[in-house]
């Protein structure tokens, strides 16, 4: 009798254990995933910043040199100002698509191990 005791004490104690290694293990996956997405969302942040750094600069400048071709400086940033609002309706009319991509991407990367 004494042995199925000890057996079952340490069946439970194998299974307690178990479950406390899953929990350990699921935490280090959820961390591990939240580095590897927060780590890739600072990544994007800092390369975007100094490409709309590069960005700002270059439009001053192509508004200056527009401007010298129409004769008024005020004309060339008019011009750039309507191109960029030219594509701000493009990008507003793809919205939905782009949403779409995106959720999805962020989908596949919490998926993937």
């Amino acid at each position: 009798m004494e042995s199925k005791t000890i057996a079952c004490d340490s069946l439970l104690v194998k299974i307690e254990n178990y479950g406390k290694t899953s929990i350990e293990l699921l935490k280090l996956k959820s961390v591990n995933k939240f580095s590897s997405i927060a780590s890739s969302i600072v990544n994007k942040l800092i390369i975007g910043s100094a490409g709309i750094l590069a960005f700002l600069c270059l439009t001053i400048g192509l508004g200056f040199w527009v401007g010298e071709l129409l004769g008024k400086v005020y004309l060339g940033f008019f011009a750039i100002a309507g191109a960029y609002l030219f594509i701000c309706l493009v990008l507003f009319a793809l919205q939905r698509q782009m949403k779409n991509r995106i959720k999805d991407r962020i989908i596949i990367q919490l998926l993937n191990n």
